[in-house]
């Protein structure tokens, strides 16, 4: 059994789990499958079993610069069965104990990372695993000569760097390959683009291609209305592009690397801060435990106690609560509809006279005629003061 260490592995099953007991192993059954084995917190032996592979990628990456030493990295799309064996102690205390398996339908993504010494040795081994897919295809189609399904196919080798971003949870090769797509989409209209804008800004390319496009117009009434469609939006997009997309692809790469690294810096303060507070707490929590105790059985019993003393004032207040309080709520009630209904009533009864009513206005209106002429009299002699005083000092500078 063909056998490598690895680092760390992460999958959508397991997370990212890093151990000194995590292999990658190749069955001696001849089957094309891959195992990743590694042992949990129980010290229990599990095993990612990758079928029906669809793509491989092994990659070698070193940051330039970087005293550290270079990484491995080995991403495998398949569909994962995932099994759980007992270690001896748990097998000895319980007989009936076997090996339990968890099947995932959907392909996803298992990224192992191994040193770089190891290299050499995973190579081999994905040798060894193509030969064995080939050898099995090549033995179903043997036995089964005329099903058109079954094709010595290839893994796919190489997978897009990015595919590293996409959550686990949610990669599958369907949507690596809608990504893809989309990627190539994007490209074929990017080249096209492109191709039209030198055909509408430089002459000489024009000059050289606008005969051929005026023959395929002349020949084909589709392909002009395609031509035209596609010069009306090439030209909308390279507005938009002038306009919102480049500023903004610019600002995003000025602005992201600083923010990623400073993002990373602190990424590395935080994790040092909860090391610090995880290792703290474990050093502490022996000296705080026996008081938070005290405390919860202090606070329990003041509870208790409070809960006591309610129920002792409601047993006391319960034989008061049918005779007095609402012998008091109606004599309160009674009192304030009699002293609204006699208001109502005086209110009613109450007649005003027209002629005192008039002669309050009138009075009213005689009292703010006078006040008004009044101080618009005393207005008018500060104005005709000041005119005067003006004119006076005026001569006077002339005679000087």
């Amino acid at each position: 059994m063909a056998e490598v260490a690895l680092k760390s592995i992460k999958c959508a099953k397991v997370g990212k789990k890093q151990s000194t007991c995590c292999y990658l192993v190749l069955s001696e059954t001849g089957l094309p499958r891959l195992d990743f084995t590694y042992r949990d917190g129980n010290g229990d032996q599990l095993t990612l079993q990758c079928e029906n592979i669809t793509a491989i990628d092994l990659r070698v990456e070193a940051k330039f610069g970087s005293i550290e030493a270079m990484k491995g990295t080995l991403l495998v799309e398949c569909s994962v069965l995932q099994t759980r064996s007992p270690t001896i102690e748990t097998t000895s205390n319980n007989n009936s104990a076997r090996p339990s398996s968890e099947k995932s339908s959907k392909s996803c993504l298992v990224q192992g990372t191994f040193h770089v010494n190891e290299t050499g040795a995973v190579r081999d081994l994905l040798r060894k695993l193509r030969s064995n897919h080939l050898s099995s295809k090549l033995d179903k189609t043997v036995s089964q000569p005329n099903n058109p399904q079954i094709s010595p196919k290839h893994y796919k080798e190489g997978l897009p760097s990015w595919v590293q971003f996409i959550p686990h949870y949610i990669y599958s090769k369907r949507t690596r390959q809608c990504i893809q797509l989309a990627i190539y989409i994007y490209l074929v209209f990017s080249i096209m683009w492109a191709l039209w804008q030198l055909y509408r800004y430089v002459d000489v390319i024009r000059e050289f291609v606008r005969p051929l496009i005026d023959l395929f117009q002349y020949q084909y009434q589709l392909l002009d209305y395609v031509i035209q469609f596609l010069n009306t939006l090439f030209e909308e997009y390279t507005i938009q592009w002038l306009c919102f997309i480049k500023p903004l692809c610019t600002v995003t790469a000025v602005m992201s690397a600083p923010l990623l690294q400073i993002l990373g810096q602190l990424g590395l303060v935080l994790r040092m801060v909860i090391q610090i507070v995880t290792s703290s707490c474990a050093l502490l929590w022996p000296l705080v435990r026996p008081v938070l105790n005290v405390g919860y059985q202090l606070a329990y019993f003041l509870f208790t106690v409070i809960r006591a003393l309610k129920n002792t004032l409601v047993q006391l207040w319960l034989p008061f609560s049918d005779i007095s309080v609402p012998t008091i709520i109606g004599t309160y009630f009674k009192a304030g509809k009699n002293m609204l209904w006699a208001l109502w009533h005086g209110l009613g009864q109450a007649q005003l006279d027209p002629i005192k009513a008039q002669l309050v206005i009138v009075r009213t209106t005689v009292i703010h005629s006078g006040k008004a002429v009044g101080l618009g009299m005393m207005r008018l002699g500060r104005k005709i003061y000041k005119f005067v005083w003006l004119r006076r000092s005026a001569q006077a500078e002339k005679e000087e």
